[in-house]
């Protein structure tokens, strides 16, 4: 009786642990700048003035590293009481809240599949008419945009409305 050693190449894919994503600030909200800046200067102005009073307190030396990271945890801190955090968006502009609640909906009819084909088909037929609706109000807007003879603005809309991110190109 003889044996043979049989080798064969393994490949493992271990889970990588990404760092989180850090939420970005809703700069969106800038429209009432002035509001905003002058606000965002109060709140930064009395967290500094609070940390300085508490290090004359201490009588503490002065150490830069801490300083820096006091001084970045006021700035980043009092941004986000002004400005908030950015909410996370739809990914199609034409999906409404009615929509979503229809799809949380959906969701909970997950085992039940008759109603679950119902519910999916309700939600894609509201989906082309909202779609169609947005494509409407849009096509209107470069119509408009070409009557006023503001051209840049008109090829803007246009681009956006026939961009595709993921573009195939074809090779004949």
């Amino acid at each position: 009786m003889t044996s043979f050693w049989v080798g064969a190449p393994v490949s493992i894919s271990l889970p990588v642990n990404q760092p989180k994503k850090k939420e970005k600030l809703d700069i969106d909200g800038l429209n009432d700048y002035r509001l905003l800046k002058l606000e965002y200067a109060i709140k930064t102005e009395n967290k500094f003035a609070a940390l300085n009073d508490e290090g004359e307190e201490n009588n503490t030396p002065l150490d830069i590293e801490n300083s820096w990271t006091s001084m970045k945890e006021i700035l980043l801190t009092t941004a986000e009481e002004v400005l908030g955090k950015k909410k996370k968006t739809k990914n199609t502009p034409w999906m409404t809240d009615e929509i979503l609640e229809l799809i949380a909906e959906r969701r909970k009819f997950k085992r039940n599949e008759p109603e679950h084909k119902k519910r999916h088909k309700e939600i894609q037929k509201r989906c082309r008419k909202e779609k169609e609706k947005w494509l409407n109000d849009k096509c209107e807007e470069v119509e408009y945009l070409r009557k006023k003879h503001q051209d840049r603005d008109m090829h803007k809309k246009l681009k956006e409305l026939t961009y595709y991110k993921n573009q195939i190109s074809l090779e004949v």
